[in-house]
């Protein structure tokens, strides 16, 4: 998966696209996703909350692979570009 200009998506961006969901100032169909995805999720997530912490790490990153793997599918452009340091 790539930003929208071609780059590749950094670990910073996505805690940037996170705190910018979380405190609403991304656009808004990304907050409707979170939402949904929030929802669909939630049971899932109480149940890896419960498990010990090398297994909820390795259950966390395999998550984190089928996501990027389906995005980088469904739009393999669509992440925001990087911001430029001024």
């Amino acid at each position: 998966m790539f930003t929208e200009d071609g780059a590749p998506i950094e670990p910073r961006q996505l805690e940037r696209w996170r705190d910018d969901i979380k405190r609403g100032v991304a656009p808004k169909i990304s907050r409707e996703q979170y939402r949904e995805l929030n929802k669909t999720y939630r049971t899932t997530i109480r149940r890896i909350s419960d498990l010990p912490d090398f297994a909820r790490a390795a259950d966390a990153q395999e998550r984190v692979r089928y996501i990027l793997q389906n995005l980088a599918n469904l739009a393999p452009r669509d992440a925001p570009a990087k911001l430029r340091r001024r």
